[in-house]
């Protein structure tokens, strides 16, 4: 074993490395993906061994040079063929690329996270936006990202949103929406930042325009939040607002101040209620709590809502709106006309 007869069979001859005699009887190549138990001159192969974790073998003659004797790894990026006597491009293994690196014992999945480069050689992270297992790199849905060892799609954090498997904080003032694909305006009567609206306002503040803080409606005269989410007008007729908080009418006999942040007393000559003050109108004033308007007293006059007691020698119209002199057969002080009495008659002022 391990030599054949020469051409004159005369002699035994060695095989030459990469040849094989079993029985003696001639030095022959061993079958494709199979190599000789030895490859060495001088010592003769006797059997074939097959090629094995991801060495292939072929059978190349130039002349009489053997250009392959024993079994070659694959190339990165291959592994053998089926029949183990040439190279083919790592495949798909369930539908996901596969590798072989410079250590080829074949083609394999990369770990979870990771994918196939683009060559086959080896393997790389999952680019951004995408996560897997088993060599298979998947985009991530709206709203969520990849984990840290981009093994997963997870949902976006607290405070951030986004599509394409990316997720961007909000802006002050914003918040995720519910599938946290978008941010959105805080809700009214809330403010934040760092992409959360946990902050409510309380009554007689609201929202600032970028809702990142709550603001006095007091900075704002006239103006009240009951409830924390907006300041609003306390413009209705005879309404004020004291604490910025309620619109209330005014008491009767007052009204609101320019600012409505308050009420005071109706004129000298008005009256009213509900918060509405009024002049009286000639003939009357107003009552001393100034709710409303009162006929002028008995001996006095006047108009637009002021009275005074007619001089000596006078008395008030009908409608007390004036003073005119005593009747004939009157005289009188203090604004009353009373007869004279029998056998006298009114000196020339009546009085």
């Amino acid at each position: 074993a391990g030599r054949a007869p020469n051409v004159e069979n005369t002699v035994c001859d060695v095989c030459v490395p990469g040849k094989i005699s079993g029985e003696g009887k001639e030095c022959s190549y061993c079958p494709v993906g199979q190599e000789p138990n030895t490859i060495s001159f001088g010592v003769g192969a006797t059997s074939c061994s097959a090629c094995v974790d991801g060495l292939h073998r072929h059978n190349d003659e130039t002349g009489d040079a053997l250009e392959m004797q024993s079994c070659a790894i694959c190339a990165p990026g291959q592994q053998p063929n089926g029949n183990q006597d040439s190279c083919q491009t790592c495949p798909l293994l369930a539908g996901v690329a596969s590798y072989s690196d410079d250590d080829n014992s074949g083609c394999i999945l990369c770990d979870a996270g990771k994918m196939a480069n683009e060559a086959q050689t080896g393997c790389e992270v999952c680019p951004v936006g995408k996560a897997g297992a088993n060599g298979d790199c998947a985009q991530c849905d709206a709203g969520t990202s990849q984990s840290s060892d981009r093994t997963a799609c997870v949902p976006c954090a607290s405070g951030t949103a986004g599509v394409g498997g990316q997720c961007e904080p909000c802006a002050a003032g914003t918040k995720p929406n519910t599938p946290m694909q978008a941010c959105e305006q805080c809700p009214d009567g809330f403010v934040g930042t760092e992409g959360t609206c946990n902050t409510e306002c309380e009554s007689g503040t609201a929202p600032n325009s970028v809702r990142t803080a709550c603001v006095s409606c007091a900075a704002q005269p006239g103006t009240y939040s009951e409830h924390g989410n907006a300041c609003v007008s306390c413009a209705a007729a005879g309404f004020h607002t004291a604490d910025a908080i309620t619109c209330a009418a005014c008491a009767d006999g007052y009204s609101p101040v320019l600012s409505r942040t308050a009420c005071q007393l109706c004129g000298d000559n008005e009256a009213g209620t509900a918060g509405a003050c009024n002049t009286c109108g000639a003939g009357t004033s107003p009552s001393q709590d100034r709710s409303d308007c009162q006929q002028c007293d008995a001996n006095a006059a006047g108009s637009d809502g002021t009275c005074a007691a007619c001089p000596a020698g006078m008395n008030p119209n009908t409608g007390r709106t004036s003073c005119v002199p005593c009747n004939d057969g009157t005289a009188g002080v203090n604004g009353g006309c009373s007869d004279c009495g029998a056998g006298t008659q009114p000196n020339a002022g009546r009085t």
